[in-house]
């Protein structure tokens, strides 16, 4: 009898023929997003280990590597690296279950969660100081460029990594929407601006010009403004208002906050801050939500006084 040798799907057609099932279980689109780009991400890794690596290789050893590498690359905490876990194991699981593949069972288990940290936010107070315009008549290019970022911050909830990538062709400022990228996981997103910030922006993109590539928040000479200059630039603008608190991470928080004491949808929410699932969302909705609700609406709308004078300035 002659042995027909037959050929064994790679990791990507399996993962393929996985989404494919999951799609015909009318999952969301962004469930299927969501499996999509954690398996693709843990199948990039698997090859930078070997390239001719196979479904056959993955045991619980590989899964550990994974979230070691999954921390170097990316430094998740233990809420992102579970995040990322689930969406394996159940892939995984998946592969096991598959009668033609004859995977070894073994259990992934998720990270132990420690206790939580609140996450820190900025006081109404400190916002009252550091949403106060700048005379742009007397002041730096660079000072009034924090301002704008600020209020940028209040009203997109972005990460730094993708605030400092804006380009000036990703604000459309007809349908009030901001293009953003998000490096955890490589997609784009979009997210709404309303009335406030968009006076902001567009007096800003008048000041800063530059061509549609150009990057939105550049440095005084038009380049492009690194991570560590937009720290180290909040740092200084912050504690020039007499805000000792500096965290730009902490504006995404505060975002999220207000948008929970605002009464928000935590699941609009978990899409403005472009979360991959409910778990990392829920957190703000247990810290935050049992303050008062109010009104639903942006964040910023709900602090910049919208009758104070913007201040034109005089080429």
């Amino acid at each position: 009898m002659i042995k027909i040798d037959v050929k064994q799907p790679d990791l990507e057609e399996i993962l393929a023929d996985f989404l494919e099932e999951k799609r015909s279980k009318r999952l969301s689109p962004a469930t299927i997003d969501y499996y999509e780009n954690n398996i693709h991400n843990f199948i990039v890794f698997t090859k930078t280990k070997n390239k001719n690596i196979s479904h056959k290789d993955v045991n619980k050893k590989l899964i550990n590597e994974y979230l070691v590498w999954l921390d170097r690359k990316y430094n998740y905490n233990t809420t992102s690296a579970n995040t990322a876990l689930r969406a394996i194991r159940v892939f995984v699981y998946y592969m096991i279950e598959r009668n033609d593949l004859n995977i070894e069972p073994f259990k992934i288990l998720l990270l132990p969660d420690n206790k939580r940290k609140k996450k820190e936010i900025y006081s109404t107070n400190e916002l009252s100081k550091l949403l106060e315009k700048p005379n742009i008549k007397k002041t730096r290019f660079s000072t009034y460029r924090n301002w704008v970022i600020i209020n940028f911050f209040l009203t997109a909830g972005a990460r730094i990594k993708t605030t400092v990538n804006i380009q000036n062709q990703d604000i459309d400022l007809a349908n009030q929407k901001i293009t953003l990228f998000n490096y955890k996981t490589h997609h784009t997103y979009q997210v709404s601006f309303y009335g406030k910030f968009k006076k902001i922006i567009e007096e800003y993109m008048g000041i800063r010009k530059g061509a549609p590539e150009d990057y939105l928040f550049s440095t005084e000479y038009g380049e492009k403004l690194s991570r560590a200059g937009l720290r180290s630039a909040i740092v200084r603008y912050n504690n020039r208002r007499g805000v000792d608190r500096s965290n730009i991470h902490a504006f995404r928080h505060t975002f999220a906050s207000l948008w929970i004491k605002n009464g928000g949808d935590p699941y609009r929410l978990m899409d403005l801050l472009d979360h991959q699932s409910m778990e990392i969302t829920k957190q703000y909705v247990h810290q935050f939500s049992d303050d008062e609700s109010m009104k639903n609406y942006n964040p910023l709308e709900s602090l910049v006084d919208d009758d104070k004078e913007y201040i034109n300035l005089n080429k």
